[in-house]
């Protein structure tokens, strides 16, 4: 159970909107993996990330749920092709992507 205060959400409404969805479509591990395969692999069909991942097709609403938050977040893209979608990293995301890297690597 979590305990919330007065303080608690002046804090939390301190952070920006903006913010609050890039951390919360980063907030689990398949995300972070679909993320990563955009960022490594360039524009690819929800087929391919599952392929990539070896996530079985009983599991495809999931990787659509999880790049549905990504693409609100604005860490990602999505474009209509021959009536598939392609998805693709931002400019937003891959600035996101490399300057967490850079905080990480300057801590060790």
């Amino acid at each position: 159970m979590v305990y919330y205060t007065e303080k608690v959400k002046e804090y939390a409404n301190e952070m920006p909107d903006e913010l609050r969805r890039i951390i919360y479509s980063l907030s689990n591990d398949l995300s972070i993996a679909v993320f990563l395969v955009l960022f490594k692999h360039g524009k690819q069909s929800q087929e391919h990330i599952s392929n990539i991942l070896d996530i079985p097709s009983c599991f495809i609403d999931t990787v659509e749920l999880n790049l549905k938050d990504l693409q609100k977040s604005s860490l990602i893209s999505s474009t209509l092709e021959n009536g598939i979608y392609y998805y693709d990293i931002t400019e937003l995301g891959e600035r996101v992507l490399n300057n967490l890297m850079k905080i990480v690597s300057q801590e060790g």
